[in-house]
């Protein structure tokens, strides 16, 4: 918990403490600042997503809401989306360029847009309202 905290808030700190367990310094510091990467880019999707969410939840409750079978529908099929991306990804093994080869690529592209358009639909559907 200690180290999770260091990560984000002081990672000089963190740092030294890899190097102390065996790591090299050049090692540590890049493993730190990618992982620092992934979350930043993470938060800043996340936050993109949420924003579209709440644009389509105020479009189609302008336009009168949906229906709570609509409803339903819309976050069966989102929870699915987003159940395939992750299945899909954790199934295929399979890395034969570093994930620089076109079935790679398509891969990552497919799991990146079904994951995407699942949470942004779970997300708005959370505001819809029952009309």
């Amino acid at each position: 918990m200690i180290n999770a905290l260091l990560l984000f808030f002081w990672p000089s700190k963190l740092i030294s403490i890899v190097i102390k367990n065996g790591q090299d310094e050049s090692n540590a510091s890049k493993s730190v600042q990618k992982i620092r990467s992934s979350y930043f880019k993470a938060i800043a999707t996340i936050t993109f997503l949420c924003i579209i969410a709440v644009v389509v939840a105020y479009i189609i409750n302008f336009i009168g809401g949906l229906g709570f079978v609509q409803l339903t529908a819309m976050r069966f099929f989102c929870s699915a989306l987003i159940a395939l991306a992750v299945l899909a990804k954790l199934s295929w093994e399979i890395q034969t360029w570093k994930g620089l080869s076109v079935p790679e690529e398509v891969n990552s592209f497919l799991f990146k847009l079904f994951y995407k358009v699942g949470v942004i639909g779970m997300l708005s559907s959370l505001l819809i309202k029952i009309s």
